[in-house]
């Protein structure tokens, strides 16, 4: 299976998206010891993190998510969704969904992130019906 141009610029971007928060937040909060495996951060270790480092958190992984939810078309359902969102309207959403998910906490934040857009996508999908 050949990889093309565009397949390989977006494993990058992916790749970039996943360090960058990775980084701020390590460098940050090398003190919180919630990391797990090779430095993933936890939702612990997000919970106890400074408002700014949780921004930044948030800010990269809905960067990455949004550029691989939008489909071919440009119409994927969860970059919809969050388009028009920031940070600063994202993070207290899943600050909220983490302290209401303490069994979720020694998980990795990175998909506990994807389970919390997907709950907020669906609580606005049915309040616009």
């Amino acid at each position: 299976m050949a990889f093309s141009f565009e397949t390989t610029r977006r494993a990058f971007w992916l790749a970039f998206s996943l360090w960058v928060p990775f980084l701020a937040l390590s460098a940050a909060n090398a003190d919180v010891g919630d990391t797990i495996g090779d430095g993933l951060l936890s939702g612990d270790a997000y919970r106890y993190s400074t408002e700014l480092d949780r921004m930044v958190y948030v800010a990269g992984a809905s960067d990455l998510l949004m550029t691989f939810a939008k489909g071919e078309d440009g119409h994927g359902g969860w970059y919809r969704c969050i388009e028009s969102m920031d940070a600063a309207e994202l993070e207290p959403h899943f600050l909220k969904w983490i302290k209401a998910h303490p069994e979720e906490w020694p998980n990795p934040a990175g998909p506990l992130f994807v389970r919390a857009v997907r709950e907020l996508c669906g609580t606005q999908a049915k309040a616009a019906e």
